[in-house]
């Protein structure tokens, strides 16, 4: 294959529901709009946690699945997963922004689908970051949270448990392919911009 090179990078924000994850991405994202003048939109922000939240409001078959597997605090299927943000990469991406992925990928299926996207787009050693936080702390944090797929004690419990099942297998495929990616285990019990701080390092 035939690579465009690509002189942008792809920042991947991975970590458990709660982690800070999204909060991460907002400020890196901001930051990178900040900093690059040449183009007017310099960032493509993939957030698929929003799009399915977006999606399950469709009047169709398939988004009723998908709205039922959210209500029971269940993994998306990768097929849906990989639709959506591949959709918006193939109708937005301009070859001209860096990347701030939040929520994707969650399973390995979908992060070997990942993985051919950044190769295909020419991404070089695109940046991993893994918020590492306890089980403990991500349930405390999801109750706090309270938006309305965090207010169930047992979905909680759901949706972490898939994190180590699931999501952890997307993980260690990044992690174990350094000589591609670049993988950084933070803590995410540390302040906001401790963290933020942490991760403009690696911009």
């Amino acid at each position: 294959m035939n690579q465009p090179e690509n002189k942008f990078q792809a920042f991947i924000l991975m970590g458990r529901s709660a982690s800070g994850k999204g909060t991460q991405a907002v400020l890196l994202r901001d930051f990178l709009k900040q900093r690059e003048t040449s183009t007017p939109d310099p960032v493509l922000y993939i957030e698929t946690g929003a799009n399915f939240r977006e999606y399950i409001k469709a009047d169709n078959y398939s988004s009723g699945i998908s709205r039922q597997i959210m209500t029971d605090s269940g993994l998306q299927p990768a097929f849906l997963a990989n639709w959506l943000w591949a959709d918006l990469l193939i109708k937005n991406y301009r070859g001209e922004q860096h990347w701030v992925v939040d929520g994707t990928p969650r399973t390995l299926a979908e992060a070997l689908t990942f993985d051919s996207a950044l190769k295909f787009y020419g991404f070089k050693r695109p940046t991993v970051v893994l918020l590492d936080i306890p089980n403990d702390i991500a349930h405390d944090r999801l109750l706090k949270r309270g938006r309305f797929d965090d207010l169930q004690h047992e979905g909680n419990e759901k949706r972490l448990a898939w994190f180590e099942t699931e999501v952890m297998l997307a993980v260690d495929l990044f992690r174990q392919h350094q000589e591609y990616y670049r993988f950084v285990t933070l803590d995410g019990t540390a302040g906001i911009e401790v963290i933020h701080k942490q991760i403009l390092a690696l911009v």
